[in-house]
């Protein structure tokens, strides 16, 4: 049975993403962008595996091991985002990187701003920041577009002035090297070469709520009535993208967390009506999306 033929069931609304698990060559090496420019703590680490979060809480977890990453884009991971809940966080954020002389970039969303660098394995990570008070996005023609309170048109990627947002670090520059302890894993961007079954699968079987499918942009999101952008999709490198080489550098799985194991034992239903796989964990449930991303089903709390 074709996955996207789920039925319509959603998930609540408390639902949220929690940590991510990225295959690595180095743990020991990886944590000079982790750990020393990001600004995430070391929860637990060994020879070969790390928890890096804020406040007690795992954001990223790091596997050694991995092969070389590949040359040139392939299915897979695009970006994970960190989420830091002000203007001045990333403004340090953006500090840090230049300390570091870490290359990067940034873009204004108008529903959020946000820096852009890689890890040393080629694991695309963005910092941003939500400012969902200078207006929306919407798709029109298929194409996504911002739309601001003024009601200027533009690209949902122009560059970020990133002279203005040095400004906002407090007295110049900041002297906190930790990263905030409210940031969030705030959403997940993936390359596929199949967005249609990627979002038929998360809003039909898994149970998102569609955001925003743009044919024209080659773009697709999905998320909730609280958070629209949690997992999104491009096909912006093209249709024909090789798949990763096993064991290669990106996600090894990523976990969403649901308020209650109802909502879990609901899913569970859906993915076996529509053919995919089920192993029930001790937390929940994992699965695989169209592309094999690994993906945990997990209640708050577990």
């Amino acid at each position: 049975m074709d996955p996207t033929e789920g039925t319509t069931g959603r998930l609540p609304d408390g639902t949220h993403l929690g940590e991510v698990t990225l295959r690595v060559r180095d743990v020991a090496a990886s944590l000079g962008v982790w750990r020393d420019i990001m600004g995430l703590s070391v929860l637990e680490a060994s020879a070969d595996s790390a928890r890096l979060g804020v406040g007690g809480r795992t954001l990223v977890a790091l596997r050694g091991g991995a092969a070389d990453p590949a040359t040139a884009p392939v299915v897979g991971l695009f970006h994970v985002a960190v989420h830091v809940t002000s203007r001045a966080a990333l403004a340090g954020m953006l500090w840090r990187l230049r300390q570091a002389g870490r290359p990067h970039s940034g873009q204004d969303h108008t529903i959020s701003d946000s820096l852009y660098l890689t890890d040393d394995d080629g694991n695309g990570i963005e910092i941003a920041h939500d400012t969902p008070g200078r207006g929306r996005v919407e798709v029109s023609d298929g194409m996504a577009r911002a739309v601001r309170n003024d009601g200027r048109i533009l690209s949902v990627v122009e560059p970020l002035d990133l002279g203005a947002l040095s400004d906002a670090a407090p007295d110049g520059h900041p002297a906190r090297r930790e990263m905030p302890g409210d940031s969030f894993i705030g959403h997940i961007h993936f390359r596929t070469n199949r967005r249609e079954r990627a979002f038929g699968f998360y809003t039909q079987v898994l149970g998102f709520r569609p955001n925003g499918n743009a044919p024209a942009f080659s773009f697709c999101d999905v998320g909730t009535s609280r958070r629209g952008h949690m997992i999104a999709f491009n096909s912006w490198a093209g249709e024909a993208l090789p798949a990763a080489a096993p064991g290669a550098p990106g996600v090894e799985r990523f976990v969403i967390r649901v308020p209650d194991r109802g909502a879990i034992t609901a899913a569970a239903d859906r993915l076996r009506d529509a053919g995919a796989p089920v192993t029930a964990l001790p937390e929940g449930l994992m699965t695989e999306d169209p592309d094999g991303n690994r993906v945990v089903l997990a209640a708050t709390g577990d």
